[in-house]
């Protein structure tokens, strides 16, 4: 099994030399991509799982929409204490104005 990241490498290194042709199916279902190519009259088949990529990104997105709530929900709350603060002192000055 191989990474994405590594069949590009691959293919930027041109191991494989002349006559060659390359070719892919992304079989949809199964959330993978089927590399093959032909040398030397032999077929050559490289399989790469796309699911190992995608939950990684899905992670990266999960954890980073988690900090961004945690983020907001700071903000929040300190609006609301700086809200409360307001309102006690509010309150402070108009019972010394009634006094």
């Amino acid at each position: 099994m191989l990474s994405i990241k590594h069949i590009m490498e691959l293919s930027k290194k041109k191991l494989l030399v002349t006559n060659l042709f390359w070719g892919a199916i992304l079989l949809q279902g199964l959330r993978s991509l089927v590399l093959f190519h032909t040398h030397q009259s032999q077929i050559c088949i490289w399989h790469c799982s796309l699911e190992a990529e995608t939950e990684k990104k899905e992670e990266e997105n999960r954890k980073k929409g988690k900090e961004k709530k945690k983020i907001e929900k700071k903000e929040i709350e300190k609006k609301e204490e700086e809200n409360r603060k307001k309102g006690e002192r509010e309150e402070k000055t108009e019972k010394e104005e009634e006094e």
